[in-house]
């Protein structure tokens, strides 16, 4: 089994990027592929709006997160 938060933190430590999105696969076999290892422009995109869109409980969690992380540098 892969731990994927492991594959996620390896990707930001080559990439640089503490903001993107990043797809992977499991195979039939089993085995993962990383499909697109990095996406520096995240779709944030709410399904709501747009039915090719991201969960709106996704998009909301991922913005909360930046405004508490923005929140806590400017302490």
């Amino acid at each position: 089994m892969y731990d994927i938060w492991y594959l996620t933190k390896r990707i930001r430590q080559i990439c640089k990027l503490d903001f993107f999105s990043t797809e992977m696969a499991m195979r039939g076999d089993g085995k993962l592929v990383i499909v697109d290892y990095v996406n520096d422009q995240p779709d944030m995109r709410k399904k709501s709006k747009f039915s090719d869109g991201v969960p709106d409980e996704i998009v909301d969690k991922v913005i909360q997160n930046i405004v508490s992380f923005v929140r806590e540098k400017a302490k």
